[in-house]
C-alpha cells in the first residue's frame, strides 16, 4: 500500500478510509497513516498559534 502513497495520494486517502470503516487493521499503511496523523496535529497546532494575537 506504501506505493499508492508514494504515486496518488488521494487515492491512498480513499483506500485507508475504506479500510477503516471496514475495520481491515491488518491492512492499513499504519507507517504512512501515523505519519499523516501527526503531521495534521502540526499543522493544526501552526494554524492556532498564528490566529494568536499578543496583548
Amino acid at each position: 500500500m506504501s506505493e499508492i502513497y508514494l504515486a496518488d495520494f488521494n487515492a491512498w486517502i480513499a483506500q485507508t478510509t475504506q479500510l477503516l470503516q471496514e475495520q481491515r487493521w491488518q491492512d492499513v499503511d499504519l507507517k504512512h497513516l501515523i505519519e499523516e496523523v501527526e503531521d495534521l496535529g502540526k499543522s493544526e497546532q501552526r494554524a492556532i498559534a498564528s490566529q494568536l494575537i499578543p496583548i
